[in-house]
């Protein structure tokens, strides 16, 4: 939870510091998305989504700007699991692939320094987030993810649903553009462990989101109003 805190204080930070000086560069951004969820105990794909973006940009030297944002990207997998058969009390031996999606909310904190001219420039930093209610075409209930035969060590989707909540993770990535605008390659893995702590299993299945973002950012001049009275 440490660098959760860490995150939001510079966040808080970078806003106030926009608004202490005359001019500021607003940012906004939307692009694609390709989200993975790794794990070695169940199979998954990659899925395609869209991001969106807004926030601030402060210059800390010539070549070294820091972009604090909200950043909003759809994330999660298309996993194979297996659907429990009522009638047995066991699992299909058919796999099924189920769309694994749900919304992501972040906070990015990016450092970007410039390489050379015209603008390349290379990014690392920080996000933390929060996924909020996912979207499936199956009853998450019924499709269970694992290794085992037995349904009682493996795990159902709606389990992996519930326990998704806050992550956090580090940030890399590319940008080329100009002063207006730049296209960006940005990869963000995520470390909170969303099969972690799951209760009614006897295994130790583990997980991780990862996020993949193709994103074109636009920067605006800001004039502080509040600034021309001092």
């Amino acid at each position: 939870m440490r660098i959760i805190y860490i995150v939001l204080l510079i966040f808080c930070f970078s806003v106030l510091a926009s608004g202490q000086v005359i001019e500021s560069e607003l940012v906004f951004s939307a692009g694609v998305s390709n989200s993975f969820i790794y794990s070695k105990d169940f199979n998954s794909t990659s899925r395609l989504g869209m991001n969106c973006s807004f926030g601030f940009k402060n210059s800390i030297l010539d070549d070294l700007d820091i972009i604090t944002c909200f950043n909003f990207s759809t994330m999660g997998a298309t996993i194979e699991g297996r659907e429990f058969v009522d009638s047995s009390f066991s699992l299909s031996t058919e796999p099924v692939k189920v769309k694994f999606k749900y919304p992501y909310y972040m906070i990015d904190i990016i450092a970007s320094y410039k390489l050379m001219e015209p603008w390349l420039s290379v990014q690392g930093g920080a996000s933390v987030g929060i996924g909020a209610g996912p979207a499936l075409n199956y009853n998450m209930a019924n499709v269970y993810i694992g290794n085992s035969d037995n349904i009682e060590e493996d795990l159902s989707l709606y389990q992996v649903q519930g326990n998704i909540g806050f992550d956090y993770g580090v940030l890399f990535g590319l940008a080329a553009g100009n002063e207006d605008v730049q296209v960006c390659l940005q990869y963000t893995r995520f470390f909170k462990d969303i099969c972690k702590g799951i209760d009614f299993t006897v295994q130790d299945y583990s997980a991780h989101n990862g996020l993949l973002e193709l994103k074109v950012f636009i920067f605006a001049d800001y004039i502080n109003p509040h600034a021309y009275g001092r």
